[in-house]
């Protein structure tokens, strides 16, 4: 009927591989073995990036019968990530899935290294009725006690998560409230954009098609198709989806969604996104020029000539240039200035918002013409010095070999009127390209529909706030340093506003707004005071920062006035609710960007703190924490008893064991059971159901030995609750004070163990 699990998270780089096959089959524990495994049982085709929970949902569905549920609390990557594109195209040819829940309030895992969440399906093995499905997607606000509060009994517990579960299931519109936020999106919904994703990325089929755009209107299922109909209700070749966006988005996203969607479009429909040129060895294929310095540090002829093989006039009339190349760049050769171009190496070197060939740091060589036209050329000898090198034989070089296409040829590619950078910090620019250079893979480019490609409207549409919002929707975090990376299929999903059916004087004024725009450096979206406060309180400069602007990207007119222009092509003509959208999304950016550099800060602290002193050990962090919490925060310290008992009211007392989980013994009322893993320990007799769910959360809570609880079953539920209440809280400030000192999230949940064990014994 029904299969619950909690897969253990272990990321894909360490599942091994089968080196070999055994006689009697695949190598048991490996990535072949497990493909195998779900392959055979449930014809699920995964992905061998997997992390380990993706096998555990085809492998549970085998025991599944035709109607059964399965619920998994999983890694929440396999939402936004490549790899869980092929998990979610088996779910929807396999199930409906009635709901996907996830918290931004709390963690429910401490030591979990990711964030998680819950997955509820119900098996279905007919087309039509799967795509019928309104799938709920819940972002809960409140902490689950919160949420399911209840009287403390089980039969409380029982009854609070089953009315949680029919409010969800009644919802007939997507619904915003102080506990959760539920988007209803229909199932098929999610599979014809993944099948028209594939077609806009060129590697998939057209099936039959769903309307593009979102609405605010109530959501219910679609009705089935008359029986012996013809359509194939999922048709075409699914390619992926970003599911993630429906639980993570803030409100805004969707009121823009629900107002907009007409004028917002996945990029892919409206635009051609590629790769920048991947080289595959950037130490030959993009050096650096260092042909004025040569000049300036050998201004004799004969020195020059005898130093680097070259005669001094042909540098110094630009027709041949010298290049730093090779590994770390430590050698220079002469290479013609024909066969070199500037190009934007990363976007870190670019100041504004487009890009210039006196932002480029490097050259990059493309030279195709074929060995007998180079005959005596430096161009020649500099590919002979690659070859020497064993460059051609590097996988990415060897394999752009053709009959017609020696491996230094990299040439091909045509500029793109604006680019997009790979990864981010806290600048958002995507380039435009005036000059029409080249880049390299770290920018990708984009090459718009011939009928609305101008550089400055397209500069203005990427450049403004909606599409930053955007990207951070459909792009992911990379580390702690505060960068932000979008793949090319990321970009390609992304949502940005649609210049092909907006009025001319729009296009013109976002385009105007640009220019404008165009003329000043960029800024971050956190001012250079915030960035460097740190920094400079930590070195007594507190003089130095206060005269460090306080002004970010965020403050400045120009784009104001930029994204006033491209909402106003969106199709909002009150300027009134204009200034208010952008008010809040400014709004929004400024905490995404605060939240990010406070993250980044405590990172930065704890290797500071580590290499001080070395790794920290976990007991010495948890007891640098229970040392804090006595000198600051005593009241964390409140014991059960006397604190929350009244001594004065009748009580029984119970001995718990001091080892072993508890739980309630499920063949008879009124027995606390205490194992280690299936061995029974020992068994508590209990008078009530009240004393069953105190005792149980006291021995969770480290409560053991000799324990007095009310007497009174309602007493013994108005403690309950009161101590409950404390021990969240308390949990919550213990998790702060440990994030405070790690950033390593494994760290973290080691620190928590041994911290609850000391505040056992302080207590």
């Amino acid at each position: 009927d029904a299969v619950v699990g909690n897969p253990p998270y272990i990321r894909q780089e360490e599942i091994p591989r089968s080196h070999k096959k055994r006689e009697r089959g695949l190598e048991p524990g490996t990535k072949d073995y497990y493909l195998d495994l779900v392959r055979r049982e449930s014809g699920a085709e995964l992905s061998g990036r997997s992390d380990i929970h993706c096998y555990f949902w085809p492998h549970a569905a085998s025991l599944l019968k035709s109607d059964g549920f399965l619920g998994l609390i999983t890694s929440s990557q396999w939402l936004d990530v490549e790899y869980g594109f092929r998990l979610q195209e088996w779910l929807l040819r396999n199930f409906e899935i009635v709901a996907i829940l996830e918290s931004v309030d709390e963690p429910w895992f401490v030591g979990a290294r990711v964030a998680t969440a819950v997955t509820i399906l119900r098996r279905q093995c007919d087309d039509a009725a799967r795509m019928a499905n309104v799938v709920r997607f819940v972002q809960l606000r409140k902490p689950i006690r919160d949420i399911l509060a209840h009287d403390g009994t089980t039969i409380g517990a029982v009854r609070a998560a089953d009315a949680f579960r029919d409010e969800i299931m009644a919802l007939t519109a997507n619904t915003v409230n102080d506990h959760y936020r539920a988007r209803l999106v229909p199932q098929a919904k999610l599979w014809h954009d993944g099948v028209n994703l594939g077609i806009l990325m060129g590697v998939g089929t057209r099936g039959s098609r769903v309307p593009q755009d979102s609405t605010s209107e109530p959501l219910v299922a679609t009705p089935r198709p008359p029986e012996g109909g013809t359509t194939n209700p999922m048709a075409g070749k699914y390619y992926g989806g970003k599911w993630g966006v429906y639980l993570r988005a803030p409100d805004l996203w969707f009121e823009l969604l629900d107002r907009y969607g007409h004028r917002l479009v996945p990029l892919a429909q409206i635009a051609q996104v590629l790769f920048g040129i991947k080289s595959g060895e950037d130490s030959f294929f993009l050096p650096v020029d260092c042909t004025q310095t040569c000049l300036g540090q050998y201004p004799d002829a004969a020195d020059f000539e005898a130093q680097f093989s070259l005669p001094r006039c042909q540098a110094a009339s630009g027709k041949v240039k010298l290049v730093r190349c090779g590994e770390e760049l430590g050698e220079i050769m002469p290479v013609e200035a024909q066969y070199l171009q500037p190009v934007p190496h990363s976007i870190m070197e670019i100041a504004g918002f487009s890009v210039r060939k006196t932002d480029c740091a490097r050259l990059m060589f493309l030279c195709g013409e074929p060995r007998d036209h180079l005959a005596g050329s430096y161009a020649l000898a500099y590919i002979a010095w690659g070859e020497a090198n064993g460059w051609h034989e590097n996988k990415s070089c060897a394999c752009r070999v053709t009959a017609d296409r020696p491996w230094y040829d990299i040439t091909g590619h045509a500029p793109a009127p604006v680019l997009w950078p790979k990864e981010r910090q806290y600048r958002h620019i995507a380039p435009a390209n005036p000059e029409g250079l080249l880049a390299n893979c770290r920018l990708y480019e984009i090459h718009p529909a011939t009928e609305c490609g101008a550089p400055a409207l397209w500069g203005g549409i990427l450049n403004s706030s909606w599409s930053l919002l955007s990207s951070l929707q459909y792009g992911r975090p990379m580390g702690t340093e505060g960068n932000w990376s979008t793949m090319v299929s990321d970009v390609n999903m992304m949502v940005v506003p649609a210049p092909t059916e907006a009025p001319e004087e729009s296009k013109e004024r976002v385009s105007q707004a640009f220019r404008v725009l165009d003329q000043r450096l960029a800024l971050c979206f956190l001012s250079e005071r915030r960035l460097r406060r740190m920094a400079y309180l930590q070195a007594g400069k507190e003089a130095e920062l206060a005269r460090l602007s306080d002004l970010c990207e965020l403050d400045m007119a120009d784009r104001r006035e930029l994204d006033d222009a491209v909402l106003e092509m969106m199709g909002e003509t009150s300027p009134e609710r204009r200034k208010e959208l952008i008010d809040r999304l400014y709004a929004y950016l400024r905490e995404f960007f605060e939240q990010v550099r406070q993250k980044e800060e405590k990172a930065i602290a704890n290797k500071k703190r580590a290499k001080r002193r070395g790794a920290a050990k976990p007991a010495e962090v948890a007891a640098e924490i229970l040392a804090e919490i006595k000198a600051k925060e005593p009241h964390l310290l409140q014991a059960y008893d006397p604190g929350f008992l009244d001594p004065s009211k009748p009580y029984d007392t119970y001995e718990l064991p001091s080892v072993g989980e508890p739980s309630q013994g499920p063949l008879a009322p009124h027995i606390v059971e205490f194992r280690r893993g299936k061995k029974l320990i020992g068994a508590v007799h209990t008078k009530n159901t009240a004393h069953d769910d105190l005792l149980v959360f006291l021995a969770r809570s480290g409560v053991r030995g000799l324990v007095r609880v009310p007497h009174d079953e309602e007493e013994c539920r108005r403690v309950y609750e009161r101590y409950g209440d404390f021990a969240g809280r308390r949990d919550e400030r213990l998790r702060a004070l440990i994030q405070d000192r790690t950033a390593d999230e494994e760290m973290q949940g080691r620190i928590n163990d041994i911290l609850v064990s000391l505040l056992e014994r302080a207590l």
